[in-house]
């Protein structure tokens, strides 16, 4: 997969969490086909900065129908 796009759109925080939605188009190099999806990433940190959580959804019907031939 190579990836067109991966923008940001928008995001929130505090002290420990942060979502966020990012707009995202990619394309398989097997196939030539392209799916475009905002993706939605949800991140927490522990005391010391570090990621302690992360959970993120995408399209996955558009990811599979990319991948196949």
């Amino acid at each position: 997969m190579d990836v067109e796009e991966f923008t940001p759109v928008s995001y929130a925080a505090n002290e420990t969490d942060v979502p966020s939605v990012v707009r995202f188009r990619v394309r398989a190099r097997a196939t030539g086909k392209t799916a475009a999806m905002n993706l939605h990433h949800y991140f927490t940190f522990d005391n010391d900065g570090k990621i302690a959580y992360y959970r993120g959804s995408e399209d996955s019907a558009q990811t599979v129908e990319v991948l196949a031939s």
